[in-house]
């Protein structure tokens, strides 16, 4: 992550737009479709792409709590973070449950539009980071500044399209909680 830190603090455009070494550009109408939907949103929303939701914290970080990682950010503004015990999100009683609300949005990591003022901000990436949650923990540094995910898609992009190499860092399901399944089984695509 450190290499990612030296290229965005590079940028001096509006923009930034990021991609994995497994996401190219399908059509070459891609960059103007994109600036068409960025530019006319309003100032809370500051990043697009294909926003995922995933549905409980081991299985998406290198951290061993994420909630504690988010709670000890220099981005936290003290909003309650994603969790599945009360509280979570500042909901005790999520969809008649009994829980807190333990989803984090994100935009998928393959291709998403930032505004760079939002980098310079948070002060992204967070140096803390090794291997994995960059997109999770961005998506929840977001939410904690009160700004707002555009859920886009991938206009005239194709995302992860070859196999996931090394190792993927993410952990099994905890023990607590029904229905929780590995992160690649139960993420899924938000509808629009």
């Amino acid at each position: 992550m450190p290499h990612d830190a030296r290229l965005l603090a590079e940028v001096e455009t509006e923009f930034i737009w990021w991609f994995d070494d497994d996401s190219h550009i399908l059509q070459p109408t891609a960059l103007s479709k994109w600036l068409q939907l960025a530019r006319p949103s309003s100032e809370s929303t500051v990043m697009w792409g294909q926003v995922a939701v995933c549905d409980y914290e081991a299985a998406f970080a290198d951290v061993e709590d994420a909630v504690q990682f988010v709670r000890s950010a220099q981005w936290y503004r003290g909003v309650p973070p994603p969790y599945w015990r009360p509280g979570g999100k500042g909901e005790f009683d999520f969809e008649g449950r009994g829980t807190g609300d333990g989803r984090w949005f994100l935009i998928l990591g393959g291709c998403w539009w930032i505004r760079t003022q939002t980098v310079r901000a948070l002060d992204w990436p967070d140096r803390r980071l090794v291997k994995n949650g960059d997109d999770v923990f961005l998506g929840e540094a977001i939410r904690q500044n009160g700004w707002q995910l555009a859920n886009i898609g991938t206009p005239g992009v194709a995302i992860n399209t070859e196999p996931r190499r090394g190792e993927s860092g993410w952990r099994l399901q905890p023990e607590i909680g029904a229905n929780r399944l590995n992160f690649l089984e139960r993420s899924f695509i938000a509808a629009t």
